[in-house]
């Protein structure tokens, strides 16, 4: 029974010339179809397949270049961020130095400047003291000014009186030359009459020229 189910003889068709094999013979074109388009289907799993590997060899082919190129990248920029690194402490370095020395300028320039505020004190102590001996010399000035009006009024009234005792001087030496001149001609008309006679008028005669001495040294 088991070889009479797996085991069939083809059916045959009475209209057939041939007689019994006609529809085997459809059903080897069937299979013989089937099994080219199943060899079709695999070439096409192979190309397929192959295809598939070929862009996955170069997607890692792809993916190997990149992450070449990202080590190469990290290599770079690890070696960048060491060298900014290296000149960010360079820079922080010579910023403190810079520090350093402007805090040596700030103190140099503070003591610089405590000792001009010192030395502004001591001139404006020097300039008030100056100031107060000028207010004095002022007053002094002023003082000595005065002194001077009083000396040269003085001096003018002084002036003042010696040109009028100058003057009373003058004319009082007119008016002794003007007797003298007068005694002298007293003196020859007493000579003259001594001379034609007598002595009349001779101890008068004697004490003029001691007069006229005395009003000549006046």
């Amino acid at each position: 029974m088991g070889t009479e189910s797996q085991y069939q003889h083809c059916p045959t068709s009475p209209n057939s010339p041939d007689g019994e094999m006609t529809g085997c013979k459809y059903n080897w074109k069937w299979i013989l179809l089937l099994a080219v388009a199943l060899f079709e289907a695999i070439l096409l799993l192979v190309f397929l397949g192959l295809f598939l590997r070929q862009q996955h060899s170069e997607s890692a082919l792809q993916l190997q270049e990149c992450q070449l190129q990202m080590q190469n990248q990290s290599s770079r920029t690890q070696d960048q961020a060491v060298s900014l690194r290296k000149c960010m402490e360079e820079m922080q370095e010579a910023a403190r130095k810079e520090a350093r020395i402007l805090n040596h300028k700030l103190e140099a320039v503070n003591e610089t400047l405590a000792q001009t505020q010192k030395n502004w004190t001591s001139c404006q102590n020097q300039l008030n003291t100056l100031e107060e001996n000028v207010t004095s010399w002022d007053v002094k000035e002023n003082t000595w000014k005065e002194t001077m009006k009083d000396l040269q009024q003085q001096l003018s009234n002084k002036s003042l009186q010696l040109d009028e005792a100058q003057h009373k001087i003058q004319e009082e030496r007119k008016i002794h030359q003007a007797e003298i001149q007068q005694l002298r001609q007293q003196l020859e008309k007493g000579q003259q009459r001594t001379s034609n006679g007598g002595d009349f008028g001779g101890p008068s005669l004697l004490l003029l020229p001691i007069l006229a001495g005395y009003f000549l040294s006046m």
